[in-house]
């Protein structure tokens, strides 16, 4: 049974660090940049490529330099002998105009701790990537909802939390029409998008911002017996959440659901 779902997109070309390491070092560096079959051209562009290092919490950044590309090669040779890195983003600070299709190595380190990541916007644009690349076809959308079920839970912007329930939001409505709503995976996948909306609205009591972007994502994803009933008796007063009241706005949405 497939799950390695993916959903093609049109634009905006794409580009991507392909290296190679060697007791350690870099010993090749090349950028990589794609079009659609669509749009082919190729551009030249300047950006800012940047070199992390997992430091276990946490991300420092080691090598930073700008590099203009163009065509669908663009040699580092700057970067031969140096440190391999951890992680690898070619658009860092967001120079230009372009999606970033992660390589290997860096998509690894980004599915296991990309909510360690300190920088907010770097953090965006890693989640930005991943949604990309799953809506060029280059990441399966179960391999994004790996790393996204891992790590949206932890993630404290508001703004690149909204960003991220959004993308969740868009895999489910993917899942359901790819697969069908009865499919095993997509029954387990709806499953934990509720558990996680629910505990992390519970989690983020003590903030109302975020509480509530949690609990009007739960609210648009509830969907088995339990996680109605639970919205009836917020509903009807039989339950409360500390520092969540039920406005008319949210009783709107709660008789949508």
């Amino acid at each position: 049974m497939a799950t390695r779902l993916a959903v093609s997109s049109f634009g905006v070309n794409t580009i991507e660090a392909n290296y190679q390491c060697e007791q350690g070092k870099i010993t090749s560096f090349e950028l990589l940049q794609s079009a659609d079959e669509s749009q082919p051209t190729l551009r030249e562009q300047k950006i800012q490529l940047a070199l992390f290092n997992a430091t276990h919490p946490g991300f420092k950044l080691t090598n930073k330099m700008a590099v203009i590309y163009k065509g669908s090669n663009t040699s580092v040779d700057e970067l031969i002998g140096v440190a391999c890195p951890d992680l690898v983003y070619p658009n860092y600070q967001d120079w230009a105009f372009v999606k970033v299709n992660l390589d290997k190595r860096s998509f690894a380190t980004t599915q296991k701790a990309l909510a360690q990541i300190q920088d907010p916007l770097l953090r965006s644009m890693l989640w930005q990537s991943l949604w990309d690349s799953v809506r060029d076809g280059k990441l399966p959308l179960n391999e994004y909802l790996t790393v996204a079920l891992a790590n949206a839970p932890l993630e404290q912007d508001y703004t690149t939390l909204g960003q991220v329930l959004d993308q969740l939001a868009a895999a489910n409505v993917y899942l359901n029409k790819g697969l069908g709503s009865q499919n095993d995976y997509v029954k387990d996948i709806a499953l934990q998008l509720e558990d996680i909306t629910w505990q992390s609205t519970l989690a983020n009591s003590d903030n109302k911002n975020m509480q509530r972007r949690w609990f009007n994502s739960y609210v648009s994803l509830a969907h088995s017996p339990e996680a109605l009933d639970n919205l009836y008796k917020l509903l009807t007063a039989q339950h409360s959440l500390e520092n969540l009241s039920i406005s008319q706005d949210i009783r709107r949405i709660l008789l949508r659901s």
